[in-house]
């Protein structure tokens, strides 16, 4: 009986630990943080920058939110305070900007060793996409969204690297010749 108990304490303490784990960090993780910064950064927004992701900023002070937690479109776990879902479509709506030399450079989501959900749709994305091998990094990725973007063919050995990908939307890419995933998981076309 007093093993029984013993357990029971143990577990309570482990449960409050996790419970109040997130408290103890205060925010996100910073290479987390850092890591959506990047991206940010790598738009190479010149004009109306400050519109968009306008609440992710890496200053501290001044009132400035530096838990990217609660940044727009950005979802963390409740349990871990890890990044599970980053909402990244439709980014340039109502910014009035020459989207010509706009790229997207996957490897800076890396970081996110916990992302579940990514969607990049309606970004206007060009064709060639940097950082492409370092897709099979996103080892918990099941969701992959790049619909209306202006990526070509040379996608598609990037997102076949994927390993736990179980939904894929692909429209509006434009892509040509066949496709060579089956199965695995729901594409949308």
């Amino acid at each position: 009986m007093r093993g029984h108990s013993i357990l029971i304490a143990s577990w309570a303490l482990a449960v409050s630990i996790i419970l109040n784990g997130r408290q103890l960090c205060s925010g996100c993780f910073s290479e987390e943080k850092h890591a959506l910064l990047d991206f940010k950064a790598s738009l190479n927004v010149t004009t109306n920058a400050h519109l968009i992701l306008s609440s992710w900023t890496g200053k501290e002070g001044d009132g400035a939110n530096d838990d990217c937690c609660t940044w727009e479109r950005v979802k963390c776990s409740n349990i871990t305070g890890r990044i599970v879902e980053l909402h990244l479509s439709y980014l340039p709506e109502n910014i009035y900007e020459d989207w010509t030399d706009w790229y997207v450079n996957i490897s800076t989501f890396i970081p996110l060793k916990d992302l579940r959900a990514l969607d990049l749709s309606g970004n206007d994305f060009n064709s060639e996409v940097t950082g492409c091998r370092n897709w099979a990094k996103l080892q918990n990725l099941e969701s992959l969204y790049l619909d209306d973007n202006n990526f070509n063919n040379s996608i598609i050995p990037c997102i076949t690297a994927i390993t736990e990908l179980k939904r894929l939307s692909l429209r509006y890419l434009g892509l040509e010749g066949s496709f060579p995933i089956e199965g695995i998981f729901t594409c949308y076309l």
